[in-house]
């Protein structure tokens, strides 16, 4: 959904015409030549943003009962990104070093050589964040229910 209310709220939205009305793709082009992301932040954006609307409704059903309802606008996710500003006033930032990077990986083995990523950011007490196997070639087990 691009907007939820106005003459577009009933047209079905997708990214690139978030980015397009919402000046992004402006921002992106250069020379005055609109050029959309190589990616799509506003879809995945406005699916998280939607996923943690619906939790905060269903805590707030918890606690103060009744109902609850979550608006997510494609238009209005691409402009609060606008506003976060761009990277380049990050620049100054400087990246993590190796030793930061390192210690925030696992390394694990599998069929394909060695598996490098990034370790969870998360931690629960009884449940582990991680698969209890690597990646696996097609074919490797059986298609079948436990």
């Amino acid at each position: 959904m691009l907007r939820t209310s106005g003459p577009w709220k009933d047209r079905p939205g997708f990214e690139q015409l978030a980015q397009t009305v919402t000046g992004m793709a402006v921002a992106q082009g250069e020379g005055g030549q609109p050029q959309l992301g190589p990616t799509y932040p506003n879809d995945y954006l406005s699916g998280y943003l939607a996923t943690l609307g619906v939790l905060m409704a269903q805590e707030r059903q918890r606690h103060e009962g009744g109902a609850w309802q979550v608006d997510v606008s494609l238009c209005r996710t691409a402009t609060w990104l606008q506003e976060l500003g761009s990277l380049a006033e990050w620049r100054h930032v400087p990246p993590p070093d190796a030793q930061a990077i390192a210690s925030a990986m696992a390394v694990e083995q599998g069929p394909f050589g060695e598996l490098r990523y990034f370790n969870s950011a998360l931690s629960l007490a009884h449940t582990p964040m991680r698969f209890s196997q690597p990646a696996m070639p097609l074919g490797a087990h059986e298609a079948a229910w436990w």
